[in-house]
């Protein structure tokens, strides 16, 4: 089954009726109705949902962690966490905790201690709603009825999980392309382009690391129903790619 790249990235063109990456029981709020105010009147009354709250701030600065009991000394290296981060904007807010903006942590371990910093990772969704003001790009199970994505990566939030590859540092996400970071500073450095061929193409959060190295991978295009399994090898460079019809 031959399918080019131009049908793989344009059937991204009816994400918001194929379920790409809306989900299926997504609500269709009105823009400038997201559950903003019936979610905080819970928080009054329910202080656990603090956590679904969400950052308001881009950037954490370095700080040391306190540490009880005693620390193995052979312990050191760096430790890195992503996941949804920022649920609110205005007074827009996010339907699932999926739709989150990606907020990437670090923990570097030393002989002096611990410390901690974590920032927002630049996608173009989170500079487009930063520029907006509000959230308005659809995404897992956040379905705003005036705007229907283009192409997976503009609704991208890269909240999913950290991979290294060979020295580089990428966040992914479950439906668009791998992010890349700077590890020491965490800033954004953009979207991964695997290659020419497949940039565009969807590539999980969950690939699985070879015994040599290599990373395997899969990414799903529910319109076209179709897998697209990716072979990399431990540098990062394409060695193969597999479509598979999916019904």
């Amino acid at each position: 089954m031959l399918i080019s790249r131009r049908e793989l990235v344009s059937s991204a063109t009816t994400l918001a009726t194929a379920g790409v990456i809306s989900g299926t029981s997504a609500t269709n709020w009105p823009e400038g109705n997201t559950g903003f105010r019936q979610f905080n009147q819970r928080l009054a009354e329910q202080p656990w949902l603090r956590v679904f709250k969400g950052v308001n701030q881009h950037v954490f600065s370095k700080r040391a962690a306190a540490i009880e009991g005693d620390w193995p000394a052979d312990l050191r290296g760096e430790f890195f966490r992503v996941g949804p981060g920022m649920f609110e904007r205005g007074e827009s807010r996010v339907e699932h905790w999926f739709d989150g903006d990606g907020l990437l942590q670090r923990w570097e371990i030393s002989a002096s201690g611990i410390s901690h910093k974590a920032r927002l990772i630049a996608t173009n969704k989170m500079l487009a709603e930063e520029h907006a003001g509000k959230f308005y790009i659809s995404g897992f199970d956040t379905n705003f009825a005036n705007h229907v994505a283009l192409s997976p990566d503009e609704a991208n939030v890269a909240n999913t999980s950290v991979l290294d590859v060979a020295g580089e540092t990428w966040v992914l996400w479950e439906g668009g392309s791998p992010h890349r970071v700077d590890a020491q500073s965490l800033e954004s450095e953009g979207r991964v382009s695997v290659s020419q061929q497949t940039d565009g193409i969807a590539f999980s959060a969950h690939p699985k690391r070879d015994t040599n190295g290599d990373l395997w991978n899969f990414g799903y295009v529910s319109h076209l129903s179709v897998l697209v399994f990716w072979h990399l090898d431990s540098s990062g460079a394409l060695q193969q790619i597999h479509i598979q019809p999916m019904d």
